[in-house]
């Protein structure tokens, strides 16, 4: 997620997206950043969100409200879950005269690549008040970012429609895929679809598996306990429509749609369940289906296919141990 001036990069579409310490800055641009005629801004980064008070995050959250519109409230929907937003982030802000005017936040995101466990700096959240933009916010912003991230993280990622923000600050757009498996008879099952915003039992099933969960796949996957899906799914709206449980595999299928078929997002199972019955909650039977993550795990022969660009790109800092084909799931962003 990143909100930042679009002005003096060419728009697309007609469309404006918005992907420690504490310290005054006054007087003299430092390190490339812009001149701030006189004013006087306020630089907090590098400890833990829970540092924190309630006051402090309410700022802050007003200018995410700003930049994107919904974040506050599923962050509040994700933390009634068990999933508060201030325990998983490492923000960097700058705030005049105690007002938020920019946002740069890092998680520390466990995964699997090619095989191993991993923990990746995930950046999110980029932006900049309205009245601010042009001035180099965002920019100074992310280099206090990475220099931390660079002391603790090998490897560093974001998500986000606008590549050029970020290529200055070393990242790479990686290409990602979708994935589809040949066809066979979809499996017959019985699911039912998660209310786990409405359902205490279903919220606590849905935690459950996520904590007992093995990695949808070997070679890119979130090895997450629960905070970031079901944080990405409370923001993205995906709670209510998304987590289809099929009892009998003890497993849980996410779904979203993509191109007028069925978009596999994730497999939520200890133990990932035969293809024919991941396809069968999928609709297979009906509807084109697509995985947007690989399902080796499931069909060892599944073709490659470039994510659609609106979509937006994956972009990596640090050495990305993958060479072949891999997608990651949108639940799986930040």
């Amino acid at each position: 997620m990143d909100a930042v001036d679009r002005r003096t990069i060419s728009q697309r579409n007609g469309k404006h997206r918005t992907a420690g310490k504490s310290r005054r800055l006054i007087g003299p641009p430092q390190r490339g950043f812009a001149t701030l005629a006189g004013l006087a801004l306020t630089l907090h980064g590098g400890r833990p969100g829970t540092d924190y008070d309630a006051a402090w995050w309410r700022s802050v959250f007003g200018l995410l409200g700003e930049c994107f519109p919904g974040l506050p409230g599923g962050a509040a929907t994700a933390e009634a879950l068990g999933f508060p937003w201030a325990d998983q982030t490492t923000p960097f802000t700058l705030s005049e005269q105690g007002r938020t005017v920019a946002h740069v936040g890092v998680l520390a995101h466990p995964m699997r690549l090619d095989g191993r466990a991993a923990v990746v700096a995930g950046v999110h959240a980029v932006g900049t008040t309205e009245a601010w933009r042009r001035r180099g916010l965002a920019r100074r912003l992310l280099g206090e970012a990475l220099d931390w991230v660079d002391e603790r993280f090998a490897l560093a990622k974001l998500h986000t429609d606008l590549p050029e923000v970020y290529a200055p600050h070393g990242f790479r757009v990686v290409p990602t895929h979708r994935f589809r498996t040949p066809p066979q008879p979809p499996a017959q099952v019985q699911k039912r679809l998660l209310q786990p915003l409405r359902h205490a039992a279903d919220a606590d099933l849905l935690r459950s598996l996520l904590r007992l969960r093995t990695p949808a796949s070997n070679r890119c996957a979130t090895a997450d306990p629960g905070w970031l899906e079901l944080t990405v799914a409370a923001l993205s709206g995906a709670l209510s429509s998304g987590f289809w449980h099929i009892e009998s595999h003890n497993a849980i299928v996410a779904l979203g749609e993509e191109a007028g078929g069925a978009l596999i997002l994730d497999v939520i199972a200890p133990e990932p369940p035969p293809l024919a019955v991941v396809m069968g909650a999928a609709g297979a039977a009906d509807r084109p289906v697509l995985w947007s993550f690989s399902p080796e795990l499931s069909c060892d022969r599944a073709e490659a296919i470039p994510t659609p660009p609106e979509a937006g790109v994956l972009m990596v800092r640090g050495d990305w141990p993958l060479g072949e084909p891999f997608g990651i799931s949108p639940l799986w962003e930040h």
